[in-house]
């Protein structure tokens, strides 16, 4: 009866320890309440009227900062997110301009290109122009920008869970 016990007991723990989400941190948006998780070994601060979250090894940084601007046609919502990101990326290249995403609550924009970091080291980003879908008035920029080993490395897992986003 013991064995049984036991290896029930490692059973559950195991099942609980395996529903344990990867991304357990928050990264809070305070104007427009977005929330997105990040991995729990990231650090979470407010730079400016941005919310960053970013690895140890400063690699990549993800900023969120509220917006009212809604959505109009995509070259001009590019034109817009594409502002944000002038605050910390120079010789910007898109390679991917604006397509249309739908996740969760939230509808918006994407872009993908390549840069240079305020060092001169070159980096990739994505950046996002989301609206909710309930409420036009709340909309976020979302800025992913790293070297670009660290953009390959947190891009992939960061891009995943913000298609979980949600408000708060």
């Amino acid at each position: 009866m013991r064995i049984r016990t036991a290896l029930a007991s490692v059973f559950v723990t195991a099942s609980l320890v395996a529903t344990v989400p990867a991304f357990a941190l928050e990264l809070r948006e305070t104007k427009s309440h977005f929330v997105v998780d990040v991995p729990d070994n990231w650090l979470v601060a407010a730079e400016g009227n941005y919310a960053v979250a970013y690895p140890k090894d400063n690699t990549f940084h993800l900023r969120m900062q509220g917006t009212e601007h809604g959505l109009s046609q995509e070259a001009a919502d590019e034109e817009h997110a594409l502002t944000f990101l002038r605050h910390h990326f120079k010789d910007i290249k898109v390679e991917r301009h604006a397509k249309r995403v739908e996740w969760n609550n939230f509808v918006g924009i994407e872009v993908f290109g390549v840069g240079k970091e305020k060092d001169g080291s070159a980096g990739k980003f994505f950046l996002l122009l989301l609206t909710d879908k309930k409420n036009a008035q709340k909309g976020a920029v979302v800025l992913g920008t790293g070297t670009v080993g660290g953009f390959e490395k947190h891009h992939p897992g960061i891009y995943e869970a913000l298609h979980t986003m949600r408000t708060y």
